[in-house]
């Protein structure tokens, strides 16, 4: 089983990086987490032409890039050659080899890159400190049994079945997790509100009784 979750205790997550004076999800917004003391990254990937597992947020580079493109119709050199601040689209291999110490949250953003994702992580030797999720359940499953022991968090039907499993109980949340070992939930929903002092109090009172268990 992965270490990601030990020791347990409250974490901060430092989301694509710190980038207050450097651009998200590049090694400048790592470099910049890991001073300010986050143990944890959470950051995205996407597939480049040539196959490779790319940091990136954004299927496209307009935003971060100020440029028409996607990152799948260019190769890994040509994505790190884009100015993004201080240098260009990072690989993931890259990323996990910088910042050996620090565990990542790895969002992978299309099917296309699973197998690249799977790839770096292996290459890095870094299974035991990444947390791969998708929005997509059944490519969080197939990323969990790429690389078994891997910690997986659920994607947007399981977040949905845990939500409405709460009022039932820590073991109606435990099944509707099964096979994952996190729960990241936005908070809020459109107008709902998912997240507050109470509901946090409530499921982690019943996720606890749970998984305290034999």
């Amino acid at each position: 089983m992965s270490g990601y979750l030990s020791p347990g205790g409250p974490r901060v997550l430092a989301h694509r990086g710190l980038a207050l004076d450097a651009p998200e999800n590049t090694l400048r917004a790592f470099e910049a987490a890991a001073r300010a003391g986050a143990a944890y990254i959470e950051t995205d990937v996407h597939r480049s032409r040539d196959g490779v597992a790319i940091v990136s947020h954004d299927p496209t580079l307009d935003r971060v890039a100020g440029r028409p493109g996607r990152v799948g119709d260019l190769s890994t050199g040509e994505l790190a050659a884009i100015d993004l601040g201080g240098g260009g689209f990072p690989t993931l291999v890259e990323a996990l080899d910088a910042f050996p110490a620090i565990r990542f949250n790895i969002d992978v953003k299309e099917e296309a890159a699973a197998d690249a994702t799977v790839a770096a992580v292996r290459a890095a030797g870094a299974s035991d400190r990444v947390l791969l999720t998708s929005f997509d359940e059944r490519r969080r499953r197939r990323l969990a049994a790429l690389l078994p022991g891997v910690a997986t968090s659920v994607g947007s039907f399981g977040v949905v079945r845990a939500v409405l499993a709460a009022p039932l109980g820590g073991r109606a949340v435990a099944r509707a997790v099964a096979g994952a070992v996190a729960l990241q939930v936005p908070e809020r929903q459109g107008p709902v509100r998912v997240v507050s002092p109470d509901s946090c109090a409530r499921r982690t009172r019943r996720v606890s009784r749970c998984t305290s268990g034999p």
